[in-house]
């Protein structure tokens, strides 16, 4: 890892109350899950869970390759292992709190201290907001291809044909408002509203113009600057599809393309209401289970695959966990021994 600047107190502090916080809620967790209900998980997959394991891992790897570029030109401030472990940190405390957020903050005050901090900033909402699209369009494949691959009750096949036309007329609103200038179109609507004054309204397009500036070139999907990173994201939540068919495989099931589709897209859905609680347990189990009954799958099916999600969850968010006291010690070390050798060289001061 590169030598990293020094950062200001409050960011070494605010990581440790991260971590802290964040072994907290991973050993409630466990106790909330049990060890039983792990076993089982365990012994449903057999070998398959060290390829579960290994996809989880390279969905996180590809969304940290995704915000390493975004990060351009000062991409080369920060090295990628450095990303990489703020994303498996910030996506462990997101997976043990409730909401799904705060690994958010995580991420950024894991890279303050190797790259300017609007540019970490902007790479994580870059990331967040191609992973929204994504799923977006995984959400919409769900709904067309439920409608199509499969029969349901004509009320319920009136309200998905509604809302596969809402969701498609917000992600197109979403995208003119970003090529527009997103900020500034949501500062002109706070101020159509009178929640903000002209004068706030004008200091923030012109403090956040940059910001702005950045995003347009996501809405058109192609810009090159940004188009591997685009890619990136992409093959990620390919790979969501990919893990649920491997699961029901391991599981001795013969899942169609149809299915595997509609589940996938409805459960990140169904994952971010859920996300009012560690892990949604019990909202995510019970949807989850009720997807698997209402296209025809046994309902204890849906479960399983629910808790062995979890299980890679709690494996995933240990690891991050890890990393991230691993990478606060190292760090620790390196600034002491900086500051120590500057010292000796009749320097003043910490590093900068």
């Amino acid at each position: 890892m590169t030598e990293p600047k020094r950062s200001p107190a409050w960011v070494r502090l605010l990581n440790v109350g991260f971590l802290a916080i964040g072994l907290i809620a991973m050993v409630w967790m466990v106790r909330k899950v049990g060890v039983d209900e792990i076993e089982i998980a365990l012994r449903s997959l057999g070998n398959w869970v060290w390829l579960m394991m290994a996809l989880a891992l390279a969905q996180a790897a590809l969304d940290a390759r995704a915000m390493h570029v975004f990060m351009r030109p000062e991409q080369r401030m920060i090295s990628y292992p450095r990303v990489l472990a703020a994303q498996l940190a910030g996506q462990a405390v997101n997976t043990v709190t409730p909401t799904g957020t705060l690994g958010e903050v995580v991420k950024v005050t894991m890279m303050v201290a190797h790259a300017p901090r609007y540019r970490a900033v902007s790479a994580l909402v870059l990331k967040n907001l191609i992973g929204i699209l994504a799923s977006v369009g995984s959400l919409l494949l769900a709904i067309a291809t439920s409608l199509v691959a499969f029969e349901v009750h004509p009320d319920v096949e009136l309200m998905l044909a509604i809302s596969f036309v809402a969701i498609l007329v917000i992600t197109v609103g979403l995208l003119v408002m970003v090529r527009r200038g997103l900020l500034r179109s949501l500062a002109g609507f706070a101020r159509s509203l009178h929640l903000i004054s002209p004068q706030r309204r004008q200091w923030m397009v012109e403090r956040l113009a940059d910001f702005d500036q950045q995003l347009k070139p996501v809405a058109e999907l192609h810009a090159p600057l940004y188009r591997s990173a685009i890619l990136y994201v992409f093959a990620s939540r390919i790979l969501g599809f990919v893990d649920l068919w491997l699961t029901l495989v391991a599981l001795g099931a013969d899942p169609s393309l149809p299915f595997v589709i509609v589940v996938s897209g409805s459960s990140m859905v169904l994952g971010s209401i859920a996300a009012v609680v560690p892990m949604g347990i019990g909202l995510y189990d019970g949807g989850l289970a009720g997807m698997f009954r209402l296209l025809g799958a046994s309902a204890s099916d849906g479960l399983v695959v629910s808790l062995i999600r979890r299980l890679r969850g709690i494996a995933i968010a240990a690891l991050g966990l890890v990393i991230m006291l691993v990478v606060q010690v190292v760090d620790t070390l390196i600034l002491r021994r900086a500051l120590a050798a500057r010292r000796s060289r009749g320097g003043a001061g910490e590093p900068s």
